[in-house]
């Protein structure tokens, strides 16, 4: 398996609640990145609703899986999130981000969440990701560590 379906992800969108969103994005077939997963009560803003920040750094992470997978790992450059409805507390809510368009060494992402029963879109997001290959070195070495550290 090459080291692309491996996404690591960020510690704190790996690790379960209270620390973390709890969240693994895998690839898709088609290199996109998916994962089902929920808020908990510790991401709530609205009264039984997730904050809008948790649902931006759940599309942010997405995108940044998305590059990822098409080896374009790189820093978030802007990032533009559409809410469209409420993101209810613990119900299972699906995310999907794609790379878009790929200039030079910028990549173009577009991602959404949604309720998977209906596929009603809570909110979407586009984002721009400038490619570094010093940060996927840096993330791939960090995987490495936390595995061998059973800290994963």
């Amino acid at each position: 398996m090459s080291d692309a379906a491996q996404f690591p992800g960020s510690r704190f969108m790996r690790k379960p609640s209270p620390h973390g969103f709890g969240v693994q994005l895998s690839m898709r077939e088609d290199r996109s990145a998916f994962a089902c997963f929920q808020f908990d009560a510790d991401k709530e803003g609205p009264p039984h609703y997730a904050h809008g920040g948790a649902v931006a750094t759940v599309l942010d992470e997405a995108m940044g899986a998305a590059a990822f997978f098409a080896n374009r790992l790189g820093f978030t450059l802007t990032m533009t999130v559409n809410y469209r409805a409420s993101a209810p507390l613990l119900t299972d809510l699906h995310v999907l981000a794609r790379v878009v368009r790929i200039e030079g060494k910028k990549t173009h992402v577009t991602a959404e969440i949604v309720l998977p029963e209906d596929g009603t879109v809570l909110a979407d997001a586009v984002g721009l990701f400038y490619t570094s290959e010093e940060l996927r070195e840096r993330i791939l070495q960090r995987y490495a560590q936390d595995n061998s550290k059973d800290e994963f």
